[in-house]
Order: structure tokens, then C-alpha cells, then sequence
């Protein structure tokens, strides 16, 4: 990808690789690539419609630390019109997190977030750590 000098190639190797570092529970560094990821599609002339690469390990790794208003800004994106439609289920949990923190209801905030990650664990766009069951992860308070 860096050969080529593609932005859109490069950032969706850096969001391939911070997936695949949430899946071996680096959140570290997961959260360092997927950063990188969102950094490298904005100099490209198009969106890449597949952030959600990036965004999902990312959301992931702030909601965590109860970073709930990040966490939120990282939904909407995947539910830009330019971004891949993901399934009703996950697109409902993002909307919900989406507009929980705005609305200053963050238990709501922190019940959507783990409900995004759990749904994004089941169709296969996000893998927890092995030590960690999607429907047991507990996010801390705001």
C-alpha cells in the first residue's frame, strides 16, 4: 500500500491492523493504528467507505475508558451516508449511542456502547480479546 502512495490503501491497512490488535487485546495499540487509520483517509479526495475498520476498535477502546462523548463522534461517522451500511441491528446501536451523549443521557450512552460492541463482536466487524465476552464487558462511568 505505501508503495503506491494510496492514502485510501495505507489507511485501511493501519484500520486492518488496529482491528487485528484489539482482537489480540492491545488496545494500546490498537487505539495508536486506528487513529493513524482516521488520519490517513483525511487526505484522500474520497471517503473510504469501509472506516469502520478503524472506527470500531477505536469507539471500542475509548468506551472502555468511559470516553463516551468520543466513543458517540466515532458512531455517527460510520453512519455518514458515504460510510458501508451496516445491518439494522448495529446501525440501530450506533444511532443510540449516537444520540445518548448529546442528550446528556449517559447510562444510556454506556448501555449503547456495549451494545454496539456486542453486536459488532456478533456479525464479525469487531473481536474482543479471548479473555473478554462481548456481553460481559463492563464500561466505566463518565
Amino acid at each position: 500500500a505505501r508503495a503506491f502512495e494510496r492514502p485510501e490503501y495505507i489507511g485501511m491497512l493501519q484500520g486492518h491492523q488496529a482491528w487485528l490488535a484489539y482482537a489480540a487485546g492491545d488496545a494500546a495499540r490498537a487505539e495508536s493504528l486506528a487513529r493513524d487509520a482516521v488520519e490517513t483517509w483525511k487526505a484522500t479526495a474520497m471517503a473510504y467507505p469501509f472506516q469502520w475498520s478503524a472506527l470500531l476498535p477505536l469507539l471500542a477502546t475509548v468506551a472502555a475508558r468511559g470516553e463516551f462523548a468520543e466513543a458517540a463522534e466515532y458512531a455517527r461517522r460510520m453512519l455518514e451516508p458515504n460510510q458501508q451500511l451496516l445491518s439494522a441491528a448495529l446501525h440501530e446501536a450506533l444511532t443510540q449511542l449516537g444520540r445518548a451523549v448529546p442528550e446528556g443521557r449517559l447510562d444510556d450512552a454506556r448501555t449503547a456502547a456495549a451494545l454496539v460492541m456486542a453486536r459488532g463482536h456478533d456479525e464479525g466487524h469487531l473481536r474482543h480479546p479471548p479473555e473478554r465476552d462481548a456481553r460481559s464487558i463492563e464500561l466505566r462511568g463518565a
